[in-house]
């Protein structure tokens, strides 16, 4: 087996969050939710390890809210002096204002800086707060957003909406309300992952769309993509991939780099090369060092490989087009 090398990074910050939202229950309103167990130097030491050298093109910071983190300042100081080779990737739903303040504050001032992301969840103009469970949670969010884009002119913002029998119906109109806020958007399925943000196995039943629901969703997105401005605020492959992907059954026509190329990284530091699976090892009684020869990755990677069910069902963004299958899983 080809050692293993990582190009992206997700890091599970807090699993902790201020909102509510209904579909996840993972991120949760409780002060003794865990948090990131990682020193900021230790974790700038495991950077330095052989399956991030040369390769780590993306640091992803999340959650739960990872702007909760008491020291998200801290780690993104230290990642940021560490190498120059990656861009920063915060996931987040846009309300804690300060807390980003202070993040983009310290890092605008930080001696090395790669470039940074904001990756915001908006879904939908009149369902957001109901899919949020939050009153105002929107205004905040857009609120926030502008306030940003003043004070820093440089970060990229984007937003994500995740398409769910709440707020199936209002796809396009958040496309068009996002885009005249020149916000680019991207969209995904709601998907049940009981080893990420679902722990309670009874809400997958309220996660599926039925066939009505279904095509309106499938003629948004094609609206979608009779837009002008598809072509510049929209990954248009991607939502054709997701089109299709509606039909039933599916099959994927494209392979996925996620087993091979990712880690995702928990608060008790379980290790995942896919979040649709199981951990494959855990830093405190394992190493990256075995993840080349790990039986549990390379069962991942198979499954891939074959299409199974886990892999016909994901939302993963870690596409691979057919022309680079042979070079990636040679």
């Amino acid at each position: 087996m080809s050692p293993f090398k990582c190009q992206t990074l997700t890091i599970i910050l807090t699993e902790s969050c201020n909102l509510d939202c209904w579909m996840c229950d993972f991120g949760r309103k409780d002060s003794n939710a865990k948090l990131f167990s990682l020193e900021p130097f230790a974790l700038v030491n495991l950077l330095k390890h052989s399956v991030f050298a040369k390769s780590l093109r993306v640091i992803n910071l999340t959650g739960g809210e990872p702007f909760l983190h008491p020291l998200i300042a801290e780690y993104c100081e230290k990642i940021q002096e560490a190498d120059l080779n990656f861009k920063l990737i915060f996931s987040s739903n846009g309300t804690l204002l300060k807390p980003m303040q202070t993040v983009f504050r310290r890092l605008k001032n930080t001696k090395n800086r790669a470039p940074a992301d904001l990756l915001i969840s908006i879904d939908g103009i009149t369902k957001h707060d109901q899919q949020r469970k939050t009153d105002g949670a929107l205004k905040k969010t857009l609120h926030n957003i502008l306030t940003l884009k003043a004070e820093f002119p440089t970060l990229a913002i984007r937003t994500k909406f995740t398409i769910t029998p709440v707020n199936f119906n209002e796809i396009f109109t958040s496309f068009q309300a996002l885009t005249e806020m020149q916000l680019p958007i991207s969209f995904k399925l709601i998907e049940y992952n009981p080893f990420y943000n679902n722990k309670n196995r009874s809400i997958q039943e309220t996660f599926v769309l039925n066939l009505d629901q279904l095509s309106l969703v499938a003629e948004q997105l094609s609206e979608v993509l009779r837009q002008p401005a598809a072509r510049h605020f929209t990954e248009p492959e991607k939502i054709r991939e997701l089109i299709a992907s509606l039909a039933t059954p599916w099959q994927r026509k494209m392979r996925c780099a996620t087993p091979k190329k990712s880690i995702l990284l928990a608060t008790n530091l379980d290790v995942f090369t896919c979040k649709e699976f199981a951990p494959v090892t855990n830093l405190r009684s394992g190493s990256l060092d075995d993840l080349a020869q790990s039986p549990k990755a390379a069962a991942i990677a198979a499954s891939e490989a074959k299409n199974e069910d886990h892999c016909n069902r994901c939302t993963s963004e870690m596409r691979m087009p057919k022309s680079s299958w042979r070079n990636l899983f040679a």
